[in-house]
């Protein structure tokens, strides 16, 4: 693992939660977003966020945020014994350090005009940027579907 601390998002219409355990991702959007037109909306819209820290960084606090062109549309702060645990239990070996993800979803996403998304994560005072989801508008291939214009 870096020496320091990352966020990496994957942006998709949906994440499912299977009984196995695993997470199954639907329709990931790679590299941005296009609509045909705004305002619009989405049904559905899901964010994985990955935050990563090396060990030697234990976080006292953790605030995460989503961002629309610089307006936050939803944050989450995981309760002190959610951090305690992952604190008591660094991951060992070539990726040594702390691991969260976390996955935030939306129904009914607007999307009033082109534009970026990203989501932010405060750890302690330090701010990371994980990468965004841009979004443009124009014509876009037959095969996109589940758009309605408002």
């Amino acid at each position: 693992m870096s020496n320091s601390p990352y966020l990496f998002c994957l942006y998709a219409e949906d994440v499912r939660q299977e009984i196995t355990g695993q997470m199954s991702i639907i329709g990931a959007f790679q590299g941005g977003l296009r609509v045909p037109s705004v305002p619009t909306h989405l049904p559905k819209l899901a964010i994985i966020a990955n935050l990563r820290m090396p060990s030697e960084k234990a976080p006292s606090s953790v605030k995460l945020e989503v961002h629309r062109d610089g307006e936050v549309l939803q944050a989450i702060e995981p309760p002190p014994e959610f951090l305690q645990s992952v604190i008591k239990q660094p991951r060992v070996g070539l990726d040594d350090g702390y691991a969260m993800q976390f996955v935030v979803g939306f129904a009914g996403f607007p999307v009033p005009a082109a534009g970026k998304l990203e989501v932010r994560a405060m750890i302690d005072s330090v701010v990371l940027r994980g990468n965004s989801l841009e979004i443009t508008v124009g014509d876009v291939p037959p095969a996109t579907v589940g758009l309605k214009s408002e």
